[in-house]
């Protein structure tokens, strides 16, 4: 859907864990999301046709998410067009901010305005 809809941003909400760590316990945590893109700087990731890269993980953009820069191309595109975005999760460890949906808002309403 983000290549289809050439989405700019992705806002995640909840805490990520990692499959890989998780134990058969921990099968199911409540309010939690699998890390559906590379977690680390320069990490490569393959999903069907498509490759993911994490370009930059940026901590300074906003105090209370953790942004990482990603670029997205299809495996079989010859033109090698490379879409970006931004993936914007929210810290956890600070909750007590509750005008944080506003900031994201107005960031967004400053920079599609700015692109338009």
């Amino acid at each position: 859907m983000v290549w289809q809809e050439r989405s700019k941003y992705i806002i995640m909400l909840c805490k990520a864990v990692d499959m890989k760590r998780l134990g058969l316990l921990d099968g199911v945590l409540p309010n939690t999301c699998v890390y559906y893109w590379p977690r680390y700087e320069n990490d490569k990731a393959q999903y069907g046709d498509y490759i993911v890269c994490n370009i930059k993980m940026d901590c300074t953009t906003d105090p209370l998410f953790n942004v990482t820069h990603l670029t997205m191309h299809r495996v079989d595109d010859e033109e090698g067009f490379v879409h970006k975005l931004e993936h914007w999760q929210y810290d956890w460890n600070n909750f007590t901010d509750f005008y944080w949906p506003l900031r994201i808002l107005r960031r967004y309403c400053i920079l599609y305005s700015f692109y338009q």
